[in-house]
């Protein structure tokens, strides 16, 4: 699972804060912005090994209607309130690919991309005229029988406009999973022990990661931005204590974006 997911959330909420920090659109007209940038993150969670990625989110808004892409990930608010926003989440989130470095890991197989299908629900409330807090949950399920079952999260966001171009989102998230999620990314069946080297385990759900994401965006013209995102993430309980992190990985991961935005 391609570990700069963390940041697509922020990502998401600096273009809706960006996209609404001038003057209201008509409430009928949809506007929006789109990302475009690249990261660098692990190869996959739990990697000590890095790589470059694509970066790519965006939304598409009337009034506090909005539809959003963060990676593959889409959601919709159904709502038209100040506060509050609920509505559909579709994910295909990827897995673990074959051509990885670790040899260790490779060894244990593929895992594919799994179709996620959930809702999200979140409730925010402005702290000054120029900043806002924003509480939210989300829950998913695999439909595509990858890990057979759930995962969901919740996360706090403080977004700001810094300055009359600069814009300002960081966003803290907790990670639940279910334990056949768990045992789908983190275990190490006695097969896989034997063709990797590493101990047998069985990794058990509950809280297992948890990440900070700070993104920075500023506004060039009407219709240009630019923006840089960094985040930490750190992996708890059973997907810390796996072998697949412990011994061949690192719990502690970091990751950085840069890129551009087309604003309408």
């Amino acid at each position: 699972m391609r570990s700069l997911k963390i940041m697509m959330p922020a990502l998401l909420a600096l273009t809706l804060a960006v996209a609404h920090a001038d003057e209201p659109a008509p409430a009928d007209s949809w506007h929006g912005m789109i990302l475009f940038g690249v990261g660098v993150g692990p190869q996959y969670e739990g990697s000590e090994d890095y790589e470059a990625m694509p970066l790519f989110a965006g939304s598409f808004s009337r009034g506090n209607l909005y539809m959003g892409f963060e990676d593959a990930t889409f959601r919709a608010n159904f709502l038209d309130s100040d506060s509050y926003e609920f509505g559909p989440l579709v994910s295909f989130a990827s897995g673990r690919e074959e051509d990885i470095d670790n040899t260790a890991v490779a060894a244990l197989g593929s895992i594919d991309t799994a179709t996620e299908l959930g809702a999200f629900a979140a409730y925010s409330w402005p702290l000054t005229a120029d900043s806002r807090m924003r509480l939210g949950g989300e829950y998913l399920r695999d439909v595509s029988d990858v890990y057979g079952s759930w995962r969901g999260g919740i996360s706090l966001g403080y977004s700001r406009e810094i300055a009359s171009r600069w814009s300002l989102n960081i966003d803290a998230a907790l990670r639940l999973v279910s334990d056949d999620f768990a045992d789908t990314f983190f275990s190490v069946s006695s097969n896989g022990s034997s063709a990797s080297g590493l101990d047998q385990y069985r990794a058990q759900g509950g809280a297992d990661n948890f990440g900070v994401t700070l993104v920075l965006g500023y506004r060039l013209t009407d219709n240009l931005g630019l923006f840089g995102a960094a985040a930490i993430q750190r992996l708890l309980g059973d997907a810390a204590d796996s072998p697949i992190v412990a011994d061949a990985g690192n719990p502690d991961q970091a990751m950085v974006g840069v890129g551009i935005a087309y604003l309408y």
